[in-house]
């Protein structure tokens, strides 16, 4: 679905295939209220909303996320996009500590995209392994930025192409 057609179903009481959230408070504040607040409500949404036949829900996911996602996953939520290089985090890592019990998109650094060359290539390799493993969508962090050369972006493109399998 496109995020249009999302936004058109759910508010027509339908059954979107996928719901996205976000956690809002800065993050010194995030995981008290995550536990107070946060993990009581998401848990019951994403229960109604298994029911109503929602297969995936995607938490926008900016900055440090690790402490986070051990509580999105008890609420249920199981995709965090964009897992945000910039910010630190480590798509192995997580991967290790969280194995297969949330989903990931995004993860690759832009940085290393708009550098070009052989950055791309150690930066696809880096993910490389999680890519294999499955349930990770490969990607520039918060799309592509302007300091990124077309000649970057299509080099990143079909290195990322032949790692996926998409050609």
């Amino acid at each position: 679905m496109t995020s249009r057609e999302r936004y058109l179903e759910t508010l027509l009481f339908g059954a979107p295939d996928k719901i996205p959230f976000e956690p809002g408070e800065p993050r010194e504040k995030t995981l008290k209220r995550w536990h107070e607040e946060g993990l009581p409500a998401w848990s019951r949404w994403v229960s109604e909303s298994k029911q109503a036949g929602v297969p995936l829900f995607d938490m926008d996911s900016d900055g440090r996320t690790e402490e986070l996602i051990p509580i999105w996953i008890e609420a249920g939520l199981n995709v965090c996009d964009p897992l945000e290089v910039a910010a630190g985090c480590d798509i192995n890592a997580c991967r290790k500590q969280f194995r297969h019990a949330i989903a990931y998109c995004q993860g690759i650094d832009k940085r290393c995209i708009a550098e070009g060359g052989k950055a791309i290539e150690d930066d696809l390799a880096r993910v490389s392994a999680v890519v294999k493993d499955g349930g990770y969508i490969p990607g520039c962090d918060h799309g592509v930025p302007f300091d990124i050369s077309w000649l970057n972006l299509v080099n990143y493109s079909a290195l990322l192409a032949e790692l996926t399998g998409w050609v």
